[in-house]
């Protein structure tokens, strides 16, 4: 048969047979072991009283980091120096693209013998070049299915001899340099256009806030771990640093004096509810500014009276109830889907708007700009690690009332370049998407 492969028992060292990947790329086949060396060093002496930086790997080719810092007295097993100038890899993710080329802003760090380092041979490969062919999906797919382990998660390794015994195509020298400067010049445009899109996205939040509160005092420096507030100044008592009072330029007023302010219900327990099924939002489809439609909408059995209750109709207010994180509360969005469809769950607070005072598009703005956040920092409470604000603190919510024109003057600039951010940050992404796809064909061919 042509697809079948005979190996001798002999020569398993794994239960995974040696694996390969059919391509129509033009350029020779090579083992990694013929243009990586593994580094090879002793593990680092360190004393109880050394400050030693841990480094780990991110998945998908995004770099060394640094993950943590201890003292040598805390420190559990062998630790080992890493290398300017040489690749490396995590061995328990390597399925997950984990492999990333050690830079100097690291190379003081050091790391645990899950994160093998090579050198590469310089007159046959680029390092760059191998960097960014170990995290393509062709090689990905060869790593995941030469891994072994008892789960994907936790014990899917792959080991040192079987990278190396991996076969991938090489170009030339000239061509591989070739590739790397053609990739490193896309991906240059496309950070460039992430970039402008954090900018415009900071500076329009920027401009929002300033319309509507007054700069606040920053605490007074004392030394370098003590300062000085006011105590009006500070948010609640057990704020990490003190953070300057909200001082707004317009008269405000409590969200309930403008909207109907109501909790979502309760998921019933699986099996019960009673009544028709209803499809239902709940805080992960809730993000700063829009619904994500990436998140499955569930359903739950509600009684007919409670569902009538709970529908929800094109403008409400749609606020996070509860969240791991106190920044997170409060962050709102807009129903604009169909009346008389969908409700809510309770980690949803829905607020109606009732006053012709108020344009809903400028109440979200608010509530989600950092000085809107503030009074949900102050009230998220916590007994287990999830915060929850209750519709009672939502409906005292603060919000300043310009003039509507105002209101619908900010929040027009406001998200018309939110989603013109939103809009570079998709073309950086369909640049970094089309590197890697250059990159891809142009080693592989088709896989």
């Amino acid at each position: 048969m042509d697809t079948a492969q005979i190996v001798r028992w002999a020569q398993l060292d794994t239960w995974a047979p040696p694996v390969s990947i059919a391509t129509s790329s033009a350029w020779p086949v090579t083992r990694l072991g013929d243009i990586l060396r593994a580094a090879k060093e002793p593990p680092a002496r360190v004393e109880a009283t050394d400050h030693v930086y841990l480094a780990g790997v991110r998945w998908y080719g995004n770099g060394v980091f640094i993950r943590e810092h201890r003292r040598g007295d805390q420190l559990k097993g062998r630790i080992y120096p890493m290398r300017e100038g040489r690749l490396i890899y995590n061995r328990l993710f390597a399925w997950k693209a984990a492999f990333a080329v050690v830079t100097a802003d690291v190379a003081h760090a050091y790391v645990s013998n899950e994160f093998p380092q090579f050198e590469v041979e310089a007159s046959t490969a680029d390092l760059r070049f191998v960097q960014l062919l170990c995290v393509t999906k062709p090689f990905t797919d060869m790593v995941s299915a030469r891994s072994t382990g008892t789960t994907a998660v936790s014990r899917n390794r792959l080991r040192e001899s079987d990278l190396l015994d991996l076969a991938v195509p090489l170009p030339s020298l000239p061509e591989q340099r070739r590739l790397v400067a053609a990739h490193e010049g896309a991906t240059a445009k496309a950070l460039a256009k992430a970039e402008g899109a954090a900018a415009l996205r900071a500076s329009a939040w920027e401009d929002f806030a300033a319309e509507l509160v007054v700069p606040s005092l920053a605490p007074i420096p004392v030394s370098a771990s003590v300062s000085i507030a006011r105590f009006s100044n500070l948010d609640r008592w057990d704020e990490a640093s003190p953070v300057a009072a909200v001082i707004h330029r317009w008269p405000t007023s409590p969200l309930k004096a403008h909207a109907d302010v109501r909790l979502g219900c309760q998921v019933p327990k699986r099996g019960g509810g009673t009544g028709p099924a209803w499809p239902y939002l709940r805080a992960a489809n809730i993000r700063r500014g829009h619904l994500d439609e990436r998140v499955e909408v569930k359903s739950m059995r509600v009684a007919q009276r409670q569902a009538t209750a709970l529908l929800l109709r094109r403008d409400d207010l749609l606020l996070v109830e509860g969240s791991g994180s106190p920044d997170e509360i409060g962050r709102c969005a807009i129903w604009t889907g169909d009346d008389a469809s969908t409700i809510h769950q309770n980690s949803v607070i829905r607020a109606r708007i009732t006053s012709a005072d108020l344009v809903p598009e400028f109440a979200m703005a608010w509530f989600n700009s950092e000085p809107g956040k503030v009074y949900f920092r102050q009230q998220a409470t916590t007994t287990s690690g999830l915060y929850h604000l209750g519709s009672g603190k939502a409906e005292r919510a603060p919000i300043p009332l310009p003039p509507r024109t105002v209101q619908e003057r900010l929040a027009s600039k406001l998200w018309r370049d939110v989603a013109t951010a939103d809009e570079w940050e998709g073309e950086a992404d369909k640049l970094r998407r089309a590197a890697d796809d250059d990159f891809t064909r142009a080693v592989f061919g088709s896989v």
